[in-house]
């Protein structure tokens, strides 16, 4: 790998050594300058804040291997040790020259050293004890602790639990993600490190930007520190001086939780496509290929994933993304579905979501809509409430100009297509279990997401509660009138497009409404439910009527119901107040009330 001439101006790169006897030392000093009194210096050596590691050989080669912020890469060269002067030297070639660091070593005892010179901080290196390559899901056992008996352990702590995980005894966990990482080991004499493999060992080609996934842009900054420059406070780019294969980074900010959401690395020319691709097969998961585009993730489970890698082999860029954010490009509110008002509200607002109106239009225990002034695809949410208070169903309207196509692509990342349920303008998904079902209503501009366990609304909108309001009153229950001289509503139930109010020109009343159904309904089923719902009382196929009321008989009864299946159309009246002759007021000739039956 390649190093900056001006070693001394880097962090470190290399790390001392000794052994006991001395077989290290290249080449041997005859007059004894030499004085072997170090401590047993071969072998692995890890710095926690650089993330390095460097091995020594008795042959007198060290390597070095490291992956930080600042750049990812590894040296080889050999080294020297001077006892009598407690100096350091290593030797290495870079770019065709041969190049040369020294440091002073100090502090020495069995697990650790320090090494520092005139112009870099101290950095203290600690033994590797213990070196492990492991399988996804297999545990290990630490052994120190039973070898070492000298030493009280007081704890272990695993530097990237999402590849290994310790627990207090020491058991080792291979969690899912391949990769190196390296577990503390925290003595009553200072620290020892084990070294776990997942998977097979590699070079990282560049830093773990997955663990900043999520975080806020302050606690990015502790780690990678400040920016050249930001884009609206919500880009962030950083220029990558010394790295070897990445030329820029830049992140963004999801601008509702402003935590990171995507990383974008930007690689140098030359990179070869077959070196990326054949790293990120062995540290991540292929996902699978788009054109020239690769995706992996970087779990064995895509359950357990936090991101996904996607590898742009035309571009040359690797892009970061939440996986969460990738799957769900807009909000997702099913895991509220049952919650009361004050939960939706507080649900819309945590993202930063203002409320803009509520109707009972669509349903008579209330709709509340939400405005999402953050949505790239959706502009507004209603969230819909059965007869106990519970949000059952919400619909999200998209921009005019969202690309329905990509819209049901990204439904599909997430739930499985019902082509029998599906028909021209209306595509329906279902979750596994089919206990949620989700909808791209083309005609309405809508995905609407539907909780099947959960109570909903009748199969038929009940508005008899309308029976004596006034237009204003019908206004401000059911929200501002579609069409005011003929006064109606645009409800989109699954069965009904309209809602038509009669109201009685006289009195100013309403007295009775009609329902006009949509193309296609099946007159059985129709008749079958409201059957079910009130008492079938009258039947005329001539006049293609079936009459319905809601008493034991229609003497009894408050309202009347007539479902005229040749027109299309179900007329609630309320038998107190109707008068057939008022019908036609309010320039409401267009309503095609069909006459109360009168047999019983």
């Amino acid at each position: 790998m390649k190093k900056n001439y001006l070693m001394l101006m880097l962090t470190v790169f290399v790390m001392a050594s000794c052994n006991d006897d001395c077989d290290h030392i290249i080449p041997p000093d005859p007059e004894n300058d030499w004085i072997c009194e170090g401590p047993n210096d071969v072998g692995v050596w890890y710095e926690e804040e650089e993330n390095e590691e460097m091995r020594y050989s008795k042959s007198g080669t060290f390597y070095d291997k490291y992956c930080n912020v600042r750049r990812s890469g590894e040296t080889e060269g050999r080294y020297e040790i001077n006892y009598k002067t407690g100096r350091l030297t290593n030797t290495y070639n870079f770019m065709g020259q041969t190049q040369f660091s020294d440091w002073t070593i100090t502090n020495h005892d069995e697990f650790s050293f320090t090494i520092k010179s005139e112009t870099v901080a101290a950095h203290r290196q600690e033994k590797v004890v213990e070196t492990y390559n492991m399988s996804v899901g297999n545990t290990q056992q630490i052994a120190f602790a039973q070898d070492r008996t000298d030493y009280t352990v007081q704890s272990y702590a695993s530097k990237n639990e999402r590849i290994a995980s310790v627990s207090e005894s020491g058991l080792i966990t291979a969690n899912g993600e391949k990769g190196t990482t390296y577990i503390k080991i925290a003595t009553n004499n200072g620290n020892a490190w084990v070294k776990v493999v997942v998977g097979d060992e590699c070079l990282d080609l560049w830093y773990d930007y997955i663990s900043l996934i999520g975080q806020s842009y302050t606690q990015v900054r502790t780690v990678l520190g400040n920016p050249h420059q930001n884009d609206g406070e919500q880009g962030y780019f950083y220029a990558m001086e010394l790295h070897d294969v990445v030329q820029q980074v830049s992140l963004w900010l999801n601008p509702r939780t402003r935590t990171v959401e995507t990383f974008n690395l930007i690689l140098k020319e030359g990179v070869p496509s077959e070196v990326v691709l054949t790293y990120m097969e062995s540290r991540y998961y292929k996902f699978r290929e788009i054109g020239k585009s690769v995706q992996f993730l970087n779990n064995s489970s895509q359950d357990n994933s936090i991101a996904m890698i996607e590898y742009n082999q035309d571009g040359g860029t690797i892009i970061i993304n939440d996986i969460n954010a990738y799957f769900n490009l807009w909000p997702n509110f099913t895991g509220i579905f049952g919650a009361d008002k004050t939960g939706v509200r507080q649900a819309t607002e945590d993202l930063k979501m203002t409320f803009t109106f509520d109707s009972n239009s669509y349903s008579p225990y209330g709709s509340d809509y939400y405005s999402d002034e953050y949505g790239e695809y959706m502009s507004l949410y209603g969230f819909v409430f059965n007869k106990a208070g519970q949000m059952f169903e919400y619909w999200a309207y998209m921009f005019d100009d969202t690309d329905k196509a990509f819209i049901a692509t990204a439904i599909g990342e997430n739930y499985v297509y019902d082509e029998n349920e599906s028909k021209a303008g209306l595509l329906v998904w279902f979750n596994e279990e089919r206990t949620l079902r989700v909808k791209l209503d083309v005609v309405n501009n809508a995905v609407i997401y539907t909780d099947l366990t959960l109570e909903g609304l009748p199969k038929l909108p009940d508005y008899t509660s309308a029976f004596g309001m006034t237009l204003d009153e019908l206004a401000a229950t059911y929200g501002d009138l579609y069409y005011g001289v003929l006064p109606m509503y645009y409800i989109v139930n699954d069965y009904v497009e309209y809602v038509y109010f009669n109201v009685d020109g006289n009195t100013g009343k309403t007295t009775a409404y009609l329902l006009s159904l949509k193309e296609g309904f099946n007159k059985q089923e129709i008749h079958e439910y409201l059957s079910s719902e009130y008492t079938h009382f009258g039947t005329s196929e001539e006049s293609s009527m079936y009459a319905y009321c809601d008493g034991p008989t229609r003497a009894e009864s408050k309202i009347q119901i007539v479902f005229n299946f040749a027109r299309g159309t179900i007329t609630y009246y309320d038998l107190n107040s109707f008068v057939q002759s008022s019908a036609s007021t309010r320039g409401s000739s267009s309503i095609w009330l069909s006459p109360i039956i009168k047999k019983t």
